[in-house]
């Protein structure tokens, strides 16, 4: 079928009954817009409008087909050559359908992944907070921890200037978990308002090589003090957070069984 001549067709027997594309578009239960297609040759009807549309038009659908009134005498060929044309044209659009639901199919599951990769892979930085996160060190070890919960990813860089050994941590949450922690630190803060026993934390050791150590929380990415030269490294740090580093044999001992008054770790002593 000839897209084009059916709508100039369509245009030439709407205009000789005097009708605008609004009329014509209202006694179809369409949309002028459709109608402009049509007559543009953007597009054809829907098989379903055909007998209507010639109704209205005082036409045959052969002659619809056709893109013109059709002569009794080639009434028959035009009709099987409309037919095999109308065929063609259903198996296309039957393809289009098909490649446009195996589109669909194809981001919706990309959008799955995408989705369950965000929220099994993703981590989250976890913000400081001075009352949960804290520092031990001695007997040439260092230990840090994080009160409340126990389901943090741990990462840390070392960095050595002007003699010190600089311990960097940032602990990271993975999206999935992110109700758990909820629910982790709500039972922290229940016990504590109890006057019960904080259970739940996270530990960290490592052996130093030098006595002299500062350690830093920070909520920017390790792989910024990775690349960064030694006055790069001083000027993150101001934006990160320095700890103030118990030094106590029994430290992990009263963090795990100490009743916790309230978030100084003085009155433990």
């Amino acid at each position: 079928m000839n897209q084009e001549k059916i709508g100039k067709f369509i245009l030439k027997l709407r205009k000789e009954k005097n009708m605008t594309q609004q009329e014509l578009a209202d006694k179809l239960n369409v949309t002028d817009r459709a109608v402009s297609h049509w007559e543009n040759g953007r597009s054809l009807p829907d098989l379903s409008l055909f007998s209507k549309l010639c109704e209205i038009l005082d036409i045959t659908i052969n002659d619809l087909m056709s893109g013109e009134k059709v002569d009794n005498k080639e009434y028959i060929k035009n009709l099987e050559k409309n037919m095999v044309s109308l065929a063609d044209s259903l198996k296309q659009k039957r393809k289009k359908q098909i490649k446009i639901s195996i589109l669909i199919i194809i981001i919706l599951l990309l959008g799955f992944f995408m989705y369950n990769y965000y929220y099994n892979s993703y981590e989250e930085t976890v913000t400081f907070d001075n009352y949960m996160m804290m520092c031990n060190i001695y007997n040439k070890e260092l230990t840090f921890s994080i009160r409340g919960t126990s389901i943090l990813n741990e990462h840390h860089v070392v960095k050595n200037i002007d003699g010190k050994d600089i311990y960097i941590f940032n602990y990271t949450l993975l999206r999935k978990n992110k109700d758990f922690y909820a629910w982790e630190l709500k039972q922290g803060v229940s016990r504590l308002a109890n006057d019960n026993y904080w259970l739940q934390a996270s530990h960290h050791n490592f052996t130093l090589k030098n006595e002299n150590v500062e350690v830093y929380y920070t909520e920017l990415p390790l792989s910024k003090f990775d690349k960064a030269t030694e006055n790069e490294i001083r000027e993150l740090l101001t934006k990160s957070h320095k700890m103030n580093c118990w030094n106590e044999a029994d430290y992990i001992d009263k963090i795990m069984r100490g009743k916790i008054m309230n978030l100084n770790l003085a009155n433990m002593k």
